[in-house]
């Protein structure tokens, strides 16, 4: 991390304001030679390595299978399944909670249609994704930075 946060730092005192791209539910190997999708300690620990570096913004992307894509070889296999909507919003919630709130949000889910999209389908259906998310964090009663450390920018 120290090495990131010096190219940040410097992109920064040149006037770059640095956003990250992340992939939640990325596959990682299971161990039986299939692989399975990242979870909510890695949702953390990713949010947490970009509050650590000091990145200005963040857009957000469901891990999608897309036709013609090695992933989708093995999603049709069974070698990987990606999160579903109810494991996404897992992961998203937990991500945002540790994301400071100075960190500006410009892309919450991934956007993909049919026939490229293979799975998983809510990736088609952004603003019902949106709703969830809304939903979700009424009803825990959390928000963006609720343990995240206060960054001064």
């Amino acid at each position: 991390p120290d090495g990131l946060k010096r190219l940040v730092d410097a992109c920064h005192a040149r006037g770059l304001a640095v956003c990250a791209h992340v992939i939640l539910g990325l596959p990682t190997p299971a161990g039986d030679g299939r692989l399975r999708a990242e979870g909510v300690p890695q949702a953390v620990a990713t949010a947490e390595l970009l509050a650590a570096i000091g990145v200005r913004a963040v857009k957000i992307h469901n891990c999608h299978v897309l036709h013609g894509t090695v992933l989708a070889d093995l999603h049709r296999s069974g070698a990987f399944v990606p999160p579903d909507l109810e494991d996404y919003l897992e992961q998203l919630v937990a991500f945002l909670e540790h994301l400071p709130p100075s960190v500006e949000i410009h892309r919450l889910v991934g956007d993909a249609r049919p026939p490229a999209l293979l799975a998983p389908a809510f990736t088609a259906e952004k603003q019902h994704v949106l709703q969830r998310l809304r939903q979700e964090l009424v009803f825990r009663g959390t928000r963006q930075g609720q343990y995240a450390p206060r960054l001064d920018f």
